[in-house]
């Protein structure tokens, strides 16, 4: 009896996303009967909820392995093994999932995850319409078609699938910001833009939000004569590419104050346009108005045929280059600095990296290279 009040007790927890009580209390259960399947299944989930995939995974195998005819166990199992990246292995458990009830449309969709997470787009496509075919009134299968339909290069396609989606759930975060990126690759700037402010609402997105007093400025106030901040959001390469707008700023004759990541500042405060460059955590002067610095291609009604792209807006300072001079020596050829990979940690990082070994083969001659990689990758080593 003792056990069922404190599973209960977990469970009213876990509801109200009190992780570590409900975390204690199922583990008092598993203290006292190891082999609880609820207690185990449970605890599984929030394992997985909190991101500790490989202990959700154990405990959700413990649970299959007692209750094997349990789909939902196998389909946490297998979202698991996906956190894990242990791709096959959780393709086998939702094929058991399937195998128990194969009407089962979110075992569909989560199978359709795994296809696009290994590239297997063709077979990702087909996941999410069988998902469709059993649940039609999700807009999420929906928007997911759409962002594998937009790797597939069919652009049309996607933007019926984000649109159907909205049309399903008008406020659905995920739908809106992939349709955002959807347009922005067909070249729509005019929608991209806008549908892109709902970056905001999106929960699993990387973007700074801040909250200010003053007022969001999206080009829709006269700024002459008025301070502007333009502050970070999102990473460092985003940064320096929409540092290209603050000269357009400044041009409407507003005050810009520019706010950077801490190495950038040296760099970017050489940017045309900008009154005062500040590192995040700096304190801030008085302003009049604020932007995101990727709400400014809303902001400044930028397309495809106004992105500032001529005469180059970066300036490394005067002391670095002559530091540099003398360290790599007298110039024979042009030098061009590289980088070939990112992050490990990126969820995209398979996209955004290369080996280099084929990133050198495919450079051409006539050139000296330096290696702009602040961290190089045991493979690229030799």
């Amino acid at each position: 009896m003792e056990a069922l009040a404190q599973l209960s007790q977990a469970m009213a927890c876990h509801q109200q996303r009190q992780w570590p009580q409900a975390r204690a209390l199922y583990e008092a259960v598993l203290a006292a009967q190891p082999l609880h399947p609820g207690a185990l299944h449970l605890l599984g989930m929030l394992e997985h909820q909190a991101g500790c995939h490989a202990r959700a995974a154990a405990l959700l195998q413990q649970a299959a392995d007692l209750n094997p005819r349990d789909p939902d166990l196998h389909d946490l199992l297998g979202c698991a093994l996906k956190g894990l990246r242990r791709w096959d292995e959780a393709l086998a458990a939702f094929d058991a999932a399937m195998a128990l009830d194969p009407a089962r449309a979110e075992t569909w969709c989560n199978r359709a995850n795994a296809f696009k997470h290994m590239d297997r787009l063709e077979a990702a496509v087909s996941s999410y319409r069988r998902a469709l075919e059993l649940d039609p009134a999700s807009p999420l299968p929906r928007t997911n078609l759409g962002t594998v339909l937009e790797a597939l290069g069919r652009l049309d396609e996607a933007v019926a699938c984000h649109e159907a989606a909205i049309a399903l759930a008008p406020e659905h975060p995920r739908a809106h910001h992939n349709l955002a990126f959807t347009l922005l690759l067909r070249g729509d700037y005019a929608r991209g833009w806008r549908e892109f402010e709902w970056r905001w609402k999106y929960e699993e997105g990387d973007c700074l939000l801040r909250h200010f007093p003053q007022p969001l400025w999206l080009g829709d106030a006269p700024v002459a004569g008025r301070t502007v901040l333009l502050h970070i959001e999102q990473g460092m390469g985003d940064m320096i590419q929409l540092a290209r707008f603050v000269p357009q700023v400044a041009a409407l004759g507003a005050r810009v104050v520019l706010e950077v990541h801490p190495p950038l500042r040296g760099l970017l405060q050489q940017v045309p346009g900008a009154d005062q460059v500040l590192a995040l955590g700096d304190p801030l002067p008085a302003f009049d108005l604020q932007c995101p610095v990727f709400s400014l291609p809303l902001a400044l009604g930028i397309g495809l045929d106004n992105i500032p792209a001529s005469g180059g807006y970066l300036r490394a300072e005067p002391a670095r280059v002559a530091q540099w001079a003398q360290r790599l020596g007298p110039q024979v050829r042009p030098r061009i600095g590289i980088a070939w990979s990112g992050s490990t940690v990126h969820a995209d990082d398979r996209h955004r990296s290369i080996p280099l070994a084929p990133f050198l083969a495919g450079l051409p001659e006539g050139f000296d290279y330096v290696s702009l990689q602040p961290v190089v990758r045991e493979p690229d080593r030799p």
